[in-house]
């Protein structure tokens, strides 16, 4: 019997593999966002999509959508009024602005803050967005 020898994969494609795998595992690691939560701003829904999330919350009625890296998700909220005209339009409204969530670990929980029209959501120019997961989707 003739033997053949075994030859390893080139390193570099090992070391691509094991990349990918600990960046899948830090996304999964957050969890999930989609579901009910009770936030600052009442209740809220969560669907998220690969990176892309977005919901509706209720007091006062409105809608967002955004992106998510890791464990940071950041994008526009929109409503039908507002404290504050934007005075552009944006998802059909004047009434918007930026948010920028940072989730917990467990993916049950989220801080961040939310601004008007352009500000910068970081100098929270609307105020604080804090939320907490309270079940699966209605």
């Amino acid at each position: 019997m003739v033997s053949t020898p075994v030859r390893a994969p080139p390193l570099a494609a090992v070391l691509a593999l094991a990349t990918l795998g600990v960046v899948a595992a830090c996304d999964r690691s957050h969890g999930d966002l989609t579901g009910a939560w009770k936030t600052t701003t009442g209740s809220m829904t969560l669907r998220q999509t690969g990176d892309q999330v977005v919901g509706r919350y209720e007091s006062p009625v409105g809608a967002f959508h955004g992106v998510r890296r890791g464990d940071v998700v950041s994008g526009v909220w929109t409503q039908a009024s507002a404290n504050r005209d934007c005075g552009t339009e944006r998802g059909g409204s004047r009434f918007w602005g930026g948010f920028v969530w940072r989730v917990r670990p467990d993916g049950r929980r989220f801080a961040g803050s939310w601004s008007y029209c352009d500000d910068k959501p970081e100098f929270a120019s609307g105020g604080i967005w804090v939320g907490e997961r309270t079940g699966a989707m209605p």
